[in-house]
């Protein structure tokens, strides 16, 4: 079923995986511009490449969260979503709260519509 909230989140979805895309270029960018230069381009002593670095993996865990409750939403299974490595499992608890966060939504907006379809019927 396709919802309004659904699509929403769908929408939110996007719009990470297009942020994280420019920050990964503007990261590349950065990289590049810097060698040419001369610069250093160690991300522990470069306070840019540091910054991009922490702001790109903040992203990352953020998407892949998201993207991991939206798939649950969805009906899917966990092998259908990703496989992890052994040593970077996802934190369920983010999961679990996004995935309430997600089915209040669709609850919310379910109750509206139910609630305009009876008015509707009523008059």
């Amino acid at each position: 079923m396709r919802t309004t909230a659904m699509l929403k989140i769908k929408n939110e979805l996007r719009l990470c995986a297009d942020l994280i895309r420019a920050k990964r270029k503007h990261f590349r960018e950065t990289v590049s511009r810097l060698s040419k230069s001369g610069g250093n381009t160690s991300t522990w002593h470069n306070k840019d490449l540091r910054e991009l670095t922490t702001q790109l993996a903040r992203l990352q865990h953020e998407f892949r969260h998201k993207h991991i409750a939206f798939c649950l939403l969805r009906g899917r299974g966990r092998e259908q979503i990703e496989t992890p490595a052994k040593d970077n499992p996802p934190n369920e608890d983010v999961i679990a709260e996004k995935l309430s966060e997600y089915m209040a939504a669709i609850a919310k907006e379910t109750q509206e519509v139910s609630g305009e379809t009876l008015r509707a019927r009523q008059s």
